[in-house]
């Protein structure tokens, strides 16, 4: 399992540098789980982590069904050096809405010619946004080539999205998008609690904000102390890991 953490500004960025997080996940938290950062932040964040092995990954948004508008924000953080996409389909209702907006987005990938993935996005909330749920992410991530799945929380009012949709249903969901060939990411009010069921469930990325802030508010600035524990605590249950 590797570790995302997502910071909104360089200096969070420079906090990491001396941690086991793998991928940072340039984000804008004021838009939303998925809150698409300016593109000059991912440029720079891409900068800082020059001669690093970490990954730079790049939020596009909680998106409209406008699958052009979600091409262009594609390749707008490619250029700007994103390596891994997380794609929010916030108001996709279907599976054809959401194969549209990937299959736009995957087409963007192409064009730029660079070595980019896509995570099909989606929330553990969904129902209260009439979106769509997670099994349908699987789907729409198979039928558009993409890298893999993401569930997060739309609402961050500290329900984590074992608490919205149960311990079973996310290990079904991992196992299943597995046993597609799909990595897996999960994040919403994850914390270290939830220990036990990453070791149980095994995802590809644990994706964390919060937990790792300031007194728990993420809100508030990257803790490097809190990042720290929270990596040892990954690693103690997941030895193989690799950043």
């Amino acid at each position: 399992m590797k570790l995302l953490v997502g910071p909104v500004s360089v200096e969070e960025v420079k906090i990491l540098l001396n941690t086991d997080v793998s991928i940072l996940d340039v984000k804008n938290t004021k838009e939303g789980s998925y809150g698409a950062a300016q593109p000059r932040l991912i440029s720079d964040v891409k900068n800082v982590l020059m001669d690093t092995n970490k990954i730079v990954s790049a939020t596009l948004g909680d998106l409209p069904n406008k699958p052009g508008t979600a091409a262009l924000a594609a390749l707008g953080a490619i250029k700007s050096g994103a390596s891994i996409l997380k794609v929010g389909l916030h108001d996709c209702s279907s599976f054809e809405d959401g194969l549209a907006i990937m299959n736009a987005i995957e087409d963007a990938i192409k064009i730029s010619g660079e070595d980019v993935s896509a995570f099909v996005g989606g929330y553990a909330d969904y129902k209260k946004i009439n979106s769509i749920s997670p099994e349908t992410l699987i789907n729409i991530a198979l039928a558009s080539k993409s890298k893999g799945v993401m569930i997060d929380t739309k609402f961050k009012d500290g329900e984590s999205l074992f608490d919205i949709l149960g311990v079973e249903r996310v290990g079904n969901f991992v196992r299943e998008a597995h046993k597609n060939g799909l990595e897996v990411a999960l994040a919403g009010a994850i914390n270290e609690k939830h220990m036990y069921i990453m070791q149980d469930i095994k995802p590809d990325i644990v994706a964390v904000r919060g937990s790792v802030c300031v007194n728990g508010d993420r809100t508030k600035k990257v803790d490097v102390n809190r990042v720290k524990i929270f990596a040892e605590k990954l690693k103690d249950i997941n030895p193989s890991t690799k950043n």
